[in-house]
């Protein structure tokens, strides 16, 4: 808070990553004079707390974010939400998802990728990357591959990121073809490049709250067919053009039925999210959202 104090409000930005917490709170209440501008993350509230929410933050957050001078929203429910209830003007805010490096994730030779991480070559390969919770559908991914697998012996089981604490790891480790748990960052961009489709089926406060996620993000920026509940949180015009949207389990389980039938079906969907995920689209927008917020008189 000191150093704030010494910083020159005609050519400073502070900018939050996080919509939540007492910094922020303060920051807002003390120091209206700055531009600042926040980044929506996504979180996990459970439906049960939404009366505290309405209760305890939403006051907090329609007193304060009349200070805040943009929004960069990656939740859909989240920008209906800041413009009625908290009553945010809607040029106030952009849709901007948490980004990511398309120089690191990218397309790559398939057959090439498998040799240099020893996975079966001719296997129909499901990928997913995190903790092992059923929030994030793990426990849905494994029911599903536990039916297919009966029908399609070729069926593969990656999970990455696993840790002996997660709820499902004990589960996880009984079923799937290969657990990882920890792998270099460099070599993390060459397991999109191995699998057959990446898989996610959020719980409903996940789908709510948690926006379209960092890993399914990757996935869609190296060009694998993706399968997941939250990808509802791109904008509607493209949705059907990147993807797959469960309905629910039973439609789940079709969809993944479908590409295996299909190895050849993609929906090459990197250039069409680029605009919405890549660091260099959204830098852009960023300093561009920078030097209108510093032309504009305090």
């Amino acid at each position: 808070m000191e150093s704030l104090k010494r910083e020159d409000v005609r050519s400073t930005i502070i900018h939050f990553q996080g919509e939540r917490g007492s910094l922020l709170h303060t920051v807002l209440k003390d120091f209206p004079q700055f531009k600042i501008t926040i980044q929506y993350h996504g979180y996990g509230q459970p439906s049960w707390l939404e009366w505290f929410e309405r209760l305890f933050i939403t006051p907090h957050e329609r007193n304060n974010f009349k200070n805040v001078s943009h929004f960069f929203v990656n939740i859909k429910p989240r920008i209906e939400y800041l413009i009625k209830e908290i009553r945010i003007a809607s040029n106030k805010i952009s849709y901007q998802n948490v980004g990511i490096d398309f120089n690191l994730f990218k397309p790559r030779n398939k057959t090439w990728a498998r040799k240099r991480l020893k996975l079966p070559l001719e296997s129909f390969i499901l990928l997913h990357i995190g903790n092992l919770t059923s929030h994030k559908g793990v426990d849905k991914i494994i029911r599903a591959y536990g039916i297919l697998k009966e029908k399609y012996p070729h069926l593969f089981l990656l999970l990455i990121g696993s840790h002996p604490s997660h709820p499902l790891y004990k589960l996880a480790s009984q079923v799937s073809d290969r657990l990882i748990n920890k792998i270099s960052y460099s070599n993390l961009p060459l397991y999109y490049n191995a699998a057959d489709v990446y898989c996610y089926y959020g719980n409903n406060k996940n789908i709510k709250y948690q926006g379209i996620g960092t890993a399914p993000t990757e996935a869609l920026a190296s060009n694998l067919n993706v399968i997941s509940t939250n990808l509802i949180h791109f904008p509607d015009r493209i949705i059907d053009k990147i993807g797959f949207v469960p309905k629910n389990f039973t439609d789940f389980v079709n969809k993944i039925e479908f590409l295996i039938h299909r190895p050849d079906y993609n929906f090459n969907p990197r250039d069409i999210i680029g605009p919405f995920t890549d660091y260099k689209h959204q830098t852009a927008h960023l300093l561009n959202i920078y030097d209108k917020l510093l032309a504009k008189k305090n």
